[in-house]
This record gives structure tokens, C-alpha cells and sequence, in this order.
């Protein structure tokens, strides 16, 4: 469906995309929003009505 989009997380970015470590992924419809905090990475929110990235540094 081109104008849905399928969110998720649980899984961290990094897993999805080495180049995503501690950013959120979005390709093809699919957003992947775990960046992995709790690994002391990022914590990422993504406000969809511009897709605008916002991120908190893990300690």
C-alpha cells in the first residue's frame, strides 16, 4: 500500500541496518524505530507529520 506504512521496533536498528546503528530506518514503507537505548545508544522519536528524526544519547 503506498501510502501506509508498517512501524515497528523491539528489534534495534542496528539489526535491521549496519548503517542505522542508533537511528531510526525507514525504507520502502517500513519504519523501524528501536535505535537501541537501552544498549546505550539512541532513543528516537519520529513525528510523522514531517517525518522530522528526533534523538536522546543512551548513557
Amino acid at each position: 500500500f503506498p501510502d501506509k506504512f508498517l512501524v515497528t521496533g523491539h528489534t534495534p536498528t542496528v539489526g535491521v541496518s549496519r548503517a542505522h546503528e542508533g537511528k531510526i530506518y525507514i525504507n520502502e514503507g517500513n519504519i523501524a524505530l528501536d535505535c537501541g537505548a537501552c544498549f546505550g545508544l539512541s532513543l528516537g522519536c519520529l513525528r510523522f507529520d514531517d517525518m522530522a528524526e528526533f534523538y536522546v544519547r543512551g548513557k
